[in-house]
């Protein structure tokens, strides 16, 4: 807040002072406002992209991540580019927080104008240049506590060179390595064994389509079981012949299994109640499995204090409307098992 009544807008007359506040008080400037910037820094994600992946393949390095930026655990933008191009030969992929992504894109931008148009050297920077670079800013800025929220994969191929045919990770620690096969978000637990079975050893062998077909399906992989991804994705191809991004890709899903699920809809739910040496001990487990949806709980075992007769496969239908949901639940029971 601005404690300077003289910044606040206030009319006044420099002859007469109107408001009694003469002699006016100059706000003092030092040449950075202490309370703006104060609140510059990113304190955590707010509109994050999830996961990424990068693999080598015989001919150069293939990348992918979706299009979705969430907000929270809101869906809210489904057209984000999360591939960037830097140079004739990189390309760098970003999970994490999106405003730091567009951030890190001004900073290799200016880097690029200053080491390639204006030196005019004929120097071309490659990926392990921009790797190398790009931990420096991470560990620069973590050191500062105002860490960019990110988790970049840069692959890249540069000369035919077999040190600059390579993909590498950069985190907002300042963390680095390098790898055959990398992941970032959910995709690190989810991709990585994947993509580790499906590549390492193999690197020299994996033709672009078979490459192609392994990051669809990890991506694939990553829609059915991430809830922060989407459907819709990119894939970056980088060779001798330059890097490419790719228009957005809509993978075919099929969601009719989950209807042989159990616990998904209106399957139901069986409970063994062997444990149970008390008819009211099975109230409380009703009421939780009704709060959670369920529509009917199917009892396989005999209570001890209970007829055969009378307790096996026996059913408690919670669906039984009332103005009160325990008195519904509670009738289902007695009528069930009396």
């Amino acid at each position: 807040m601005d404690h300077f009544p003289t910044s606040w807008g206030r009319p006044r007359n420099e002859a007469y002072d109107a408001y009694n506040t003469f002699p006016l008080h100059q706000k003092p400037y030092y040449g950075q406002d202490a309370f703006t910037d104060s609140v510059q820094r990113t304190q955590q994600p707010i509109v994050t992209g999830t996961s990424t992946l990068a693999i080598k393949y015989k001919d150069g390095i293939m990348m992918a991540a979706d299009n979705l930026a969430s907000y929270g655990s809101l869906a809210r933008f489904r057209d984000v580019q999360r591939l960037h191009t830097v140079g004739s030969y990189t390309v760098i992929a970003a999970s994490g927080d999106m405003s730091d992504f567009q951030q890190i894109q001004h900073m290799l931008d200016e880097v690029l104008i200053n080491e390639e148009v204006t030196r005019d050297d004929d120097h071309k920077l490659g990926p392990a240049e921009i790797h190398e670079y790009l931990s420096q800013v991470m560990y620069a800025m973590r050191s500062k506590f105002d860490p960019l929220w990110n988790s970049i994969l840069v692959g890249g191929f540069k000369d035919g060179k077999r040190y600059e045919y390579r993909c590498s990770y950069v985190d907002l620690l300042g963390v680095t390595y390098t790898a055959s096969t990398m992941a970032t978000g959910y995709g690190a637990y989810i991709a990585q064994p994947l993509l580790r079975r499906a590549v390492e050893g193999r690197e020299d062998q994996l033709t672009e389509e078979e490459a192609r077909k392994i990051i669809e399906q990890s991506m694939r992989v990553l829609f059915y079981r991430d809830a922060r991804s989407l459907n819709k994705f990119q894939i970056a191809t980088i060779t001798a012949e330059g890097a490419t991004i790719s228009d957005p890709i809509t993978l075919d899903t099929e969601w009719a299994f989950a209807e042989g699920i159990r616990g998904y809809g209106a399957q139901t739910q069986h409970l063994d109640t062997a444990d149970f040496h008390d008819f009211k001990a099975v109230i409380p487990i009703v009421h939780i499995f009704v709060s959670l949806g369920f529509t009917s709980l199917e009892f396989h075992s005999a209570f001890p204090h209970s007829s055969p007769q009378k307790s096996k496969n026996t059913t408690v239908n919670c669906r039984k409307p009332a103005a009160d949901p325990l008195h519904a639940i509670d009738g289902a029971i007695s009528t069930s098992f009396s």
